[in-house]
């Protein structure tokens, strides 16, 4: 019987010995992983400082954008959220729940971006070297670039990483805190039907809003006195409410006149600016939308919230006019108002004629962003999203 033989293995000739190769291979991938993680703390995004400030962090894979062999985008997730994410677009896998306040967008460079190659959506991955980049907006992306292998393929069913098996708790609560507060609204129907003219316009809102869904935000609003005593500002808030009132009273007033020349508002009873017309070969009036919302939380909290946008999904771009002389524009500016107006005019009409009428508006979610006005808090309202049924209050 000849015995087996034991052979010297040569680092050298590494081409005759593919098994050695490999096990060199893990070893080195294994020693680059210490060494960096023996670098930089390990972190959540939320918490992650901005800047030359590199980290470690564990997340899940929502989206790939491949440009070429040296830089790709991965869209990921940890579930903690933070309102200085850069807005993202790129097609979610199905069943994604989170939105843009948990949504990192990561610009891998060099090797990473090859290495994201290799990435599809729904893996587990560790970033090593990472960092939080600023733009001139102050809207927050990631960066990860270099030679060495800094992104890592985890195994969701191991559990010897303690920072994924945080990660899978994070996503299993978030997960069923979504299912509740689903559940919640979906227990809370309408007894009674809208207005048809409300529930028209709210089925034609439900086509044309953003590809966000009001199931994926309900996890994420805040209520208006949360909103109010928040420290940080500009931030961006969802907050889920319905309008209870509006200014001015009259919504052919919700356009002004505004001059290109001086930047001012032009007085009511002018058509042109009275300091800038005599060296204006054109007309320097621009109609611009200046109108307020009031709006209640399920707490009966208050807030006023500007409009100022044409681009959001309440207006969808349509161009403002002075609405008292193009009813065509009034028309459809009525209309794209009318999902959550509800009964408001008729409110206003019986506050003319001394009578009470109930307010009756639907719930939403509202994007708004806080900003700062001298010494005093504004808010602007961005974006809003209806459900597919509104639930009535008890």
């Amino acid at each position: 019987m000849q015995e087996d033989k034991i052979t010297k293995l040569d680092s050298d000739e590494l081409e005759n010995q593919p098994h050695l190769a490999a096990l060199l291979k893990r070893k080195q991938e294994h020693e680059q992983e210490d060494q960096v993680e023996s670098q930089f703390p390990h972190k959540l995004l939320e918490e992650a400082e901005l800047g030359n400030k590199f980290f470690r962090c564990t997340v899940q894979v929502l989206g790939l954008s491949h440009k070429d062999d040296n830089r790709s985008f991965i869209y990921v997730t940890d579930y903690t959220s933070r309102q200085d994410f850069a807005p993202v677009y790129f097609k979610q896998p199905t069943g994604c729940t989170v939105g843009n306040d948990q949504i990192l967008k990561v610009e891998a460079r060099d090797e990473q971006a090859r290495t994201a190659m290799s990435l599809a959506p729904g893996d587990f991955v560790a970033f090593r070297n990472i960092r939080l980049m600023v733009s001139t907006t102050n809207l927050v992306t990631g960066r990860i670039a270099g030679n060495e292998r800094l992104i890592f393929k985890l195994n969701p069913n191991g559990t010897g990483n303690e920072d994924l098996i945080e990660l899978l708790q994070r996503k299993e609560e978030w997960d069923a805190r979504l299912e509740a507060k689903k559940a919640v609204v979906q227990n809370a129907t309408k007894k009674s039907k809208p207005p048809k003219k409300v529930e028209k316009a709210r089925e034609k809102e439900k086509a044309t809003s953003s590809k966000k869904s009001y199931e994926t935000l309900l996890g994420r609003t805040r209520s208006i006195r949360e909103v109010q005593e928040y420290s940080r500002c500009p931030w961006r808030f969802y907050v889920r409410a319905r309008l209870v009132d509006y200014y001015p009273l009259d919504l052919e007033e919700s356009v002004i006149l505004r001059c290109s020349s001086c930047d001012k508002n032009i007085p009511d009873q002018f058509n042109e600016c009275p300091d800038c017309v005599e060296d204006m070969a054109d007309s320097s009036a621009e109609p611009r939308y200046c109108f307020d919302l009031e709006i209640q939380d399920e707490d009966g909290e208050t807030l006023t919230v500007e409009v100022r946008r044409k681009e959001n999904t309440l207006l969808g771009g349509l161009e403002p006019a002075v609405l008292g002389d193009d009813f065509e524009v009034f028309e459809q500016f009525r209309e794209k108002l009318s999902p959550i107006l509800g009964n408001l005019e008729e409110v206003h009409q019986g506050i003319k004629r001394n009578k009470i009428v109930k307010p009756d508006t639907p719930f939403a979610i509202f994007e708004i962003l806080s900003r700062q006005d001298g010494n005093k808090r504004g808010y602007e309202f961005m974006n809003h999203w209806l459900p597919d049924g509104d639930p009535e209050e008890e």
